[in-house]
C-alpha cells in the first residue's frame, strides 16, 4: 500500500537546498508527488507531498527531522491521504493583475470562499511596476468550481467584481 506525507520546510535561502531536499527523499525509495519551492525574502520554502511504504516515509521523516535540528530549520511533517481530485468540478485558471493594496488577495478569496470554489494552486507576487515603479499585485490561482455553478453567470459576477476593485483578469478552463 502506498503511503503519503506532506513535508513543509522553511530555511534560510542557500544553493543547494532543493537537491539536498530531493537527495533525502529518493534516499528512502520514497517518491515526491507534487512540490512548491520559493524563496520568500531571505528564507527557502519547500512543501512536498512524498509517497512510498509506510516504513520508507517513517525513515524520510525521521531524517528530515534530524536535519532540522541540526540546521535550524522549521519543519513540519503530516501523514496524508492521496487526493482524488475534486468530484463534479471544472479547473479554471484565474489569473488578476491590480496596483497592490492590502486586501485586494482577501477580496479575490472571499469570492470564491463566497459560491463554495475551492482553490487548489495559489501564487502571488507583488513587484514594482517598469518605468512608474507603481507597486503591483499579479494572482494566479486554479480554481474547483463545482458542476451545479452556471459558468457564464460566474463569469459575469467576476468581471463585475474585478471592475469594481480596479482589477484586470483572465478566466479561462483549463485543458487537461
Amino acid at each position: 500500500m502506498t503511503n503519503f506525507s506532506v513535508i513543509s520546510i522553511i530555511a534560510k535561502d542557500a544553493p543547494g537546498l532543493a537537491e539536498r531536499y530531493s537527495s533525502l527523499t529518493s534516499q528512502h525509495k520514497c517518491n515526491i508527488e507534487d512540490s512548491r519551492m520559493a524563496v520568500m525574502g531571505q528564507e527557502f520554502t519547500a512543501s512536498m507531498l512524498i509517497s512510498g511504504s509506510e516504513s520508507d516515509i517513517a525513515n524520510c521523516k525521521a531524517d528530515f527531522e534530524q536535519l532540522a535540528k541540526d540546521s535550524g530549520y522549521q519543519l513540519i511533517c503530516r501523514d496524508t491521504e492521496e487526493n482524488k481530485g475534486a468530484v463534479s468540478s471544472l479547473p479554471y485558471a484565474i489569473q488578476t493583475l491590480s496596483l497592490d493594496a492590502p486586501g485586494i488577495i482577501r477580496s479575490v478569496t472571499d469570492f470564491l470562499k463566497q459560491r463554495d470554489i475551492n482553490i487548489s494552486n495559489f501564487v502571488a507576487n507583488s513587484y514594482k511596476a517598469p518605468h512608474t515603479g507603481a507597486p503591483m499585485l499579479e494572482i494566479q490561482l486554479t480554481a474547483n468550481i463545482p458542476s451545479v455553478i452556471q459558468i457564464s453567470q460566474l463569469r459575469e459576477e467576476f468581471a463585475d467584481f474585478c471592475d469594481e476593485l480596479h482589477i484586470d483578469a483572465a478566466f479561462e478552463p483549463i485543458k487537461q
